[in-house]
């Protein structure tokens, strides 16, 4: 009788649940003018990226570093506003998908050039005059976060206009300063760009889909950087929010998400758990709390050189609540299968099926090697490498 009652209770729970496809993917600076030469089929970088999409047909797709765009940004060319989530799922073949998408800090105190128009490949100087010193970003709207459904939203928390000192009272600006040796605003954001909750109606089930781009943990030359404590702090408004805990006594109006909640969270937290930085104890911290999907200290972000040794860190996460089951999941990261040519020679560009001829540089000399169409394909696409889940509802 026992075993009969066990019978009945495993196939209803295995009836009632769902499989869906999730995906996370940081496109290397997916801004407007990228995306108009893709329409036009001139983006070798787009095409390759819409490719990695289209290949995991995702139930549910987290994008970071594509602009929000708006009118007359980066030039007087665009017009467009808040398209630019869209026309990259029509380029990688999504139809019919519900999306979320807004404007991120960054960029939001940046100014334009002599001639009117935002600054696409600035130099230092550049920086030094035009950026966005608080949030970086050389134009409104840069670096954005999007999100892709295969279900309706339900409703949407956008939180972009917090206070740094207001989820940390404990923070002291004064010892910082921004890339051109000022003094922080005492109300600059947490987020330099901002976070998403969106609510999904998954199977008749809510499903909180949170997204989060946060700020590098690495100073870019800055020793007064707070980029080490900013992202830090990100992350732990990650972890009260998805589990109401946290040790600051913060000054918000803000409400975490109840214990039964069921969440993905996506997105380039932009520090690895292997780290000494502050944000990676964090990661740690939510390893401990939830479920990340791919686990393993997988790298996620290994650059564009086709160098043999080069800067690799996992930067990337999906984590998703304890009522969610990780069925399978992994990072795109196709098999290089490397055959060196030499260094500083003259070379014979003989055909090799389904290979490329790529170069890098070493010891102030030019190397060359054999490498995968899939794994070039990658490297072109974007600096970051797709990170995927099956998972169960």
């Amino acid at each position: 009788m026992k075993l009969f009652f066990f019978l009945i209770t495993f196939l209803s729970c295995s009836s009632n649940a769902q499989t869906i496809n999730v995906l996370h993917y940081n496109i290397k600076e997916l801004d407007s003018t990228k995306l108009k030469k893709a329409r036009q089929g001139k983006s070798a970088q787009l095409k390759y990226a819409s490719d990695i999409i289209k290949k995991y047909r995702s139930d549910i797709i987290s994008i970071n570093e594509i602009q929000y765009d708006k009118a007359d940004v980066p030039t007087s060319d665009f017009r467009t506003i808040g398209k630019n989530l869209k026309i990259l799922g029509k380029l990688s073949g999504l139809k019919k998908m519900s999306s979320s998408f807004y404007e991120a800090n960054t960029g939001m105190n940046s100014k334009p050039g002599i001639d009117g128009n935002y600054i696409l490949k600035p130099t230092g100087e550049d920086r030094k005059n035009f950026a966005d010193s608080v949030n970086f970003g050389m134009f409104p709207g840069q670096y954005s976060t999007g999100g892709i459904f295969n279900f309706p939203i339900k409703s949407e928390k956008i939180i972009s206009s917090l206070k740094w000192r207001d989820f940390n009272p404990n923070i002291d600006l004064s010892k910082y300063r921004d890339t051109n040796g000022d003094r922080l605003p005492a109300d600059m954001e947490l987020f330099d760009k901002n976070f998403s909750d969106i609510t999904l109606d998954v199977f008749g089930k809510d499903l909180h889909i949170i997204l989060l781009h946060t700020v590098p943990a690495f100073g870019f030359g800055n020793k007064n950087t707070p980029n080490f404590e900013r992202n830090r702090d990100q992350l732990e408004f990650l972890k009260w929010y998805l589990t109401g805990k946290s040790k600051l006594k913060s000054k918000m109006k803000i409400s975490p998400l109840r214990k039964k909640d069921r969440f993905i969270a996506m997105g380039d937290w932009n520090v690895d758990p292997s780290s000494k930085n502050p944000g990676g104890k964090i990661i740690k911290q939510l390893g401990s709390h939830f479920k990340f999907a791919p686990g393993k200290n997988q790298k996620t972000y290994i650059g564009q050189s086709f160098a043999v040794k080069g800067y690799s860190a996992e930067l990337d996460y999906i984590l998703v609540s304890k009522n969610i089951k990780v069925l399978s999941s992994g990072v795109h990261h196709p098999d290089p299968k490397r055959e060196e040519i030499g260094c500083n020679g003259s070379y014979t560009k003989q055909y090799r099926p389904n290979k490329v001829l790529v170069s890098y540089k070493k010891d102030g000399g030019i190397c060359k090697a054999w490498v995968s169409k899939e794994y070039y394909k990658t490297k072109k696409a974007s600096d970051h490498l797709a990170i995927w889940a099956k998972l169960q509802i």
